[in-house]
């Protein structure tokens, strides 16, 4: 089964986790969830995995030829890490501050 390597990697970042706790989480082994990060190409039960600890759809993670959703899900991405970056900063000012 193909899937959209670019929609997995959005919908990993978007919550903040690394490829090894995506594997962990799904039960797969790291170069599996490498492997189809990088070719798109799973198995249905590894794409079941995927879509079952990432709240998805399998066919939310299928290649799709619509480059809005892409662009949507990659605005995800940005914006979680963009707030896992600001609450460290805030974080950090606060501790200072406070400390």
């Amino acid at each position: 089964m193909m899937i959209d390597p670019e929609n997995l990697r959005a919908l990993r970042l978007s919550r903040g986790w690394t490829q090894s706790h995506l594997a962990d989480t799904a039960g797969l082994s790291l170069r599996t969830v490498q492997r189809v990060e990088r070719d798109g190409n799973a198995s249905s039960e590894t794409v079941l995995s995927l879509a079952a600890v990432l709240d998805a759809t399998p066919a939310e993670l299928q290649r799709t030829a619509n480059g809005q959703a892409r662009f949507a899900l990659r605005l995800v991405a940005g914006i979680g890490l963009l707030a896992f970056f600001a609450g460290g900063v805030i974080g950090a000012v606060l501790a200072l501050s406070l400390g």
